[in-house]
């Protein structure tokens, strides 16, 4: 349920950016008639990098949450200040950091399962085996 809440919410707020972009190239189309390059430049990404902010911390949020799932440290890894939103967020650095430190942990956390699954199934193979001679004698 995790997954899929993390996905809506990474769709609106893609939607949002996408719906701020096409307000802000509208917004160029018409200045860039009337205005200078500095004054473009000037009004540049300042309505869309809240929304980029935004998904930026759902990405670290999510990650934070993984990390502490598979019991991997956060500390060692690299935050900002963000600058519209007022609140930490990874570095693209650090998310790409955090995100191969939790591989390895489901990595190893899944290898605990892969030795146990031979030895499991030919348990149950031996089991399932004894059951029927002994149904196939007790017909006899």
């Amino acid at each position: 349920m995790d997954w899929l809440r993390y996905k809506w919410q990474l769709m609106l707020l893609t939607r949002k950016r996408k719906n701020a972009i096409n307000i802000e190239t509208a917004t160029w189309a018409t200045l860039a008639e009337d205005a200078t390059m500095e004054h473009l430049l000037k009004v540049g990404r300042t309505n869309i990098e809240p929304f980029e902010e935004d998904i930026d911390k759902l990405h670290s949020s999510r990650l934070s949450a993984r990390a502490q799932k598979y019991r991997v440290p956060e500390s060692h890894f690299d935050y900002y200040w963000s600058k519209h939103r007022k609140h930490f967020l990874l570095k693209p650095t650090a998310v790409e950091a955090l995100s191969s430190a939790i591989h390895e942990a489901r990595k190893r956390r899944g290898e605990v399962f892969r030795l146990w699954l031979p030895a499991i199934t030919s348990v149950l193979s031996a089991l399932i085996a004894l059951a029927a001679v002994i149904l196939a004698g007790i017909k006899h």
